[in-house]
């Protein structure tokens, strides 16, 4: 699928960044890929919803999506942690709530807990090092 994506030219523009993802070592940073990117969050994005091989090159987009642009992803992030097609991203989203701030990750944990992925989300929220995020993780589970 990926390969007849890329014939038809839908990741024409990408060539750099999809082949940045795509390298399995030596691994790329978040600064250097969203150096390589047009609009990062947009194409980052982009790359995390669309690339199937190899397997790693989504998942490395989406967790430069989650550490250095959850606030601009909000949306994204939000989508993600409740859909069922992606439970992949969503389980990302919520081993890296650390990284987001904690306003934004409070709402994100809200968000899984009451969606249709909320028990895939309760062991990453329950024992989470903030306690407003296990305060969250606490309404939702009694």
């Amino acid at each position: 699928m990926l390969s007849l994506l890329w014939s038809l030219g839908a990741f024409a523009d990408d060539d750099a960044l999809y082949s940045a993802l795509a390298r399995r070592d030596p691994v790329v940073t978040c600064h250097e890929l969203s150096v390589l990117a047009a609009e990062p969050v947009t194409d980052l994005v982009r790359m995390a919803e669309t690339l199937e091989l190899p397997p790693w090159a989504p998942m490395r987009a989406a967790e430069c999506v989650v550490t250095h642009h959850a606030g601009e992803a909000s949306d994204v992030l939000q989508r993600w942690v409740v859909d069922e097609q992606r439970a992949g991203l969503a389980k990302l989203v919520l081993r890296r709530l650390k990284h987001i701030p904690e306003e934004q990750a409070v709402a994100l944990t809200r968000t899984a807990l009451t969606g249709p992925l909320a028990d895939l989300a309760v062991p990453f929220v329950v024992d989470d090092a903030r306690e407003s995020i296990r305060a969250v993780a606490a309404s939702h589970v009694e």
